[in-house]
């Protein structure tokens, strides 16, 4: 029997490792069948307004150690219908039930010999399941929902996304550019009227707040970025820059109160993001650099 015919069926991810340390992972089994192959995890919910992504692989059984190719495609609208490709690199082991396989963590970079246990790899270690009810439940690929919707008079148009537990909106807090906005509301997907009507008090206060926000971001990283992220003959920036920089992307506000901003650094620590907590009453708790 060839690898490619052994492979085939429903594996559960035993342990996740990556760089040599242990990880949790969202992805509790993996599939094959024919040339297709494709995760399941726990909640995963798959929405019909998302691109449908389809992944294809293929084994090297005659390379030493043995090789697999795993090539998911799929389609984004960006002023038109654009394809994108993402290719993955592995060393795979199979052994009776158990199979192992060391995913390079450089697309561009297939893994060399003796490489398994390389800190530079993603290694997971299957076992077949053997449970008939999981092998069923995840043995086809998941077929995309509707997304429920929700129109609010100040929020706008909101879409629940049950893999977040979160309400997602865009909504425009500076000028004309907007930012991606996620509330986490008390009763998730069956939020009150009166849940929502808070989130929306919590974005117009944030409004007002933000120009405060963002010099706040800029007194705790203004001398970082003058002693350590400065470009080959850049000049040193004052807070003004600083904050003239920085372009809010990102907005989710907690069940608790607590909201997380991510700003767009605007190349001033080179494509980082800044993360701004702040606290119920919308005061800066902390500032970091993320990415």
């Amino acid at each position: 029997m060839s690898d490619r015919e052994r492979i085939q069926g429903v594996w559960r991810l035993e342990a996740c490792s990556c760089e040599g340390e242990l990880e949790d992972s969202e992805v509790t089994h993996i599939v094959f069948r024919d040339d297709r192959t494709w995760e399941a995890g726990s909640p995963v919910v798959h929405y019909q307004d998302e691109p449908e992504i389809r992944s294809t692989f293929e084994l090297d059984p005659r390379a030493s150690p043995r090789r697999i190719t795993r090539r998911t495609g799929w389609f984004e609208q960006e002023g038109g219908r654009v394809a994108r490709r993402r290719t993955e690199h592995g060393l795979y082991r199979l052994s009776g039930d158990q199979l192992w396989i060391a995913w390079s963590l450089d697309p561009t970079e297939p893994l060399q010999k003796g490489a398994v246990d390389d800190d530079d790899a993603l290694l997971e270690t299957y076992a077949r399941e053997e449970d008939p009810d999981v092998r069923r439940r995840v043995e086809d690929p998941p077929t995309p929902v509707p997304r429920r919707i929700r129109e609010h008079s100040d929020l706008g148009r909101l879409a629940w996304d049950a893999n977040s537990s979160c309400w997602n909106a865009s909504w425009n807090l500076e000028g004309p550019s907007t930012a991606r906005v996620s509330f986490e509301l008390q009763g998730g997907e069956h939020a009150t009227d009166e849940a929502f009507a808070a989130a929306a008090s919590t974005l117009a206060a944030l409004a007002v707040a933000l120009p405060d926000i963002k010099r706040h971001a800029a007194s705790e990283l203004l001398d970082l970025k003058n002693t350590t992220w400065l470009a080959e003959g850049e000049e040193r920036i004052d807070r003004k820059r600083f904050v003239a920089a920085l372009r809010l992307d990102r907005v989710t506000a907690y069940e608790e109160g607590e909201v997380e901003l991510l700003f767009d650094d605007g190349d001033l620590f080179w494509g980082h993001t800044i993360v701004v907590s702040l606290d119920s009453r919308l005061r800066p708790a902390h500032v970091e650099l993320s990415g």
